[in-house]
């Protein structure tokens, strides 16, 4: 006796390993993406944190030490952080902070790191017109 064997296949077995890549593969993106977004957010509260202390403090030094402090605060590693903050030198100057990092996000299993991105925040603060201190001009805002 002859026994018929159809062709419906294995029930959808067939397509699980092209399943598990593509849900592998989503997984990967959504993690590296959401590195890019988590060093975004660091960078835009380091950027704050450095404009706020230079114009309160009257330096650009201080307020570099304080977005670095705040950037390795949030637990980001330093290599490949640029932080730069205009000179401070009269009262209605705005001070503007940038803070550049470097991010590697995707890194894949024998293939290594496969792509980098830049995250870039700039925040400015104006020199308040009535302060005390040392620097020179009027409070000429207008």
């Amino acid at each position: 006796m002859h026994t018929y064997r159809d062709e419906r296949g294995l029930g959808g077995i067939e397509v699980f390993p092209l399943a598990v890549l593509v849900l592998f593969s989503g997984t990967m993106l959504i993690l590296g993406l959401w590195s890019v977004i988590d060093a975004k957010v660091a960078a835009t509260a380091a950027a704050r944190e450095g404009a706020r202390v230079a114009v309160e403090e009257f330096s650009s030094s201080e307020g570099e030490v304080a977005a670095l402090e705040t950037w390795t605060s949030l637990g980001k590693p330093t290599n490949h952080f640029q932080v730069a903050i205009t000179n401070v030198t009269r009262r209605c100057q705005r001070v503007t902070s940038i803070v550049t990092f470097e991010t590697k996000p995707l890194k894949l299993p024998y293939v290594g790191r496969w792509a980098s991105y830049t995250v870039t925040a700039v925040h400015s603060e104006v020199v308040d017109p009535y302060r005390n201190g040392v620097l020179r001009g009027e409070a000429d805002c207008g």
